[in-house]
C-alpha cells in the first residue's frame, strides 16, 4: 500500500501500520527543511516567487482566520511573508511545520489533493457493483491497521453494512469543506483518504 506517498519515496518502505503518524514524525529527518516535508505529505508548496493566484487565495482565508493560535506569531502582515520563514525551518518544527501546512500550500479539497497525488476516490456500491471487491480489501486491511490513521467502523456487522459505514466515513472525510487550510488534521485525513477510500491510479 501507498500509506505515506511520495514520503516513501525518500525515507523507503517503511509504512505505518502499527507505528501511525509517529512513525512518520521520526522520519521527517530525511527532509532539510519544512518545505520538503510538506511536499513528501503530498501538498504542494506553493512557490514563494510564483504562484500568484493561488498565494492570493491563501491570503484570502489568512486574512479571515480569526484565531490567533492558527495564524504565525510573528509580526509580519502576510502569509508568504511568514512562509518565506517557516519553509525553510527544521522539519521537526513543531510549531512551523502545521502552520505551513495550512498558509504556504495550495488550498485543495480532499478530493482535488487526492487526484493531484494519483489517487482516485472509490465509487459507491451498491449503485458500482464493480468496486465491491475493492472495499472488502480496504474492510480487511482496516481489520489489520492499528495505527491512528484507522477509520473506526463495527467489524461485528455483515459485510455489506460494514461497507456501508465505511463510504459514510469517506464521505465526510472527503467532503468539500474539508480543506488544507481550515482542517487542523487535514493531513492524518489525506492519510485515511487514500488508504481507505481510494485507490492509486495505474502507471
Amino acid at each position: 500500500m501507498h500509506l505515506i506517498g511520495k514520503v516513501g519515496s525518500v525515507m523507503g518502505a517503511i509504512g505505518i501500520v502499527g507505528g501511525g503518524v509517529a512513525a512518520v514524525n521520526h522520519f521527517y529527518k530525511g527532509f532539510r527543511n519544512v518545505s520538503e516535508r510538506l511536499t513528501g505529505a503530498g501538498f504542494k508548496v506553493l512557490d514563494i516567487n510564483g504562484d500568484a493566484s493561488e498565494w492570493q487565495t491563501v491570503e484570502t482565508a489568512y486574512t479571515q482566520e480569526s484565531r490567533a493560535d492558527k495564524k504565525f506569531k510573528e509580526t509580519l502582515t502576510t502569509a508568504k511573508e511568514n512562509c518565506k520563514i517557516a519553509l525553510q525551518n527544521n522539519p521537526s518544527d513543531a510549531s512551523a511545520y502545521p502552520l505551513a501546512s495550512k498558509w504556504c500550500v495550495k488550498v485543495e479539497t480532499m478530493e482535488q489533493m487526492l487526484t493531484r497525488n494519483e489517487y482516485t476516490k472509490l465509487t459507491k456500491v451498491p449503485a458500482d457493483t464493480t468496486n465491491k471487491e475493492k472495499w472488502q480489501e480496504k474492510i480487511e486491511s482496516l481489520k489489520k491497521y492499528s495505527g491512528e490513521e484507522k477509520i473506526n467502523i463495527d467489524f461485528t456487522k455483515t459485510v455489506d453494512e460494514q461497507i456501508a459505514e465505511l463510504q459514510g466515513e469517506c464521505d465526510k472525510i472527503t467532503a468539500e469543506t474539508i480543506k488544507t487550510h481550515n482542517t487542523d488534521d487535514f493531513e492524518k485525513k489525506f492519510i485515511q483518504a487514500k488508504e481507505w477510500c481510494a485507490t492509486k491510479n495505474s502507471l
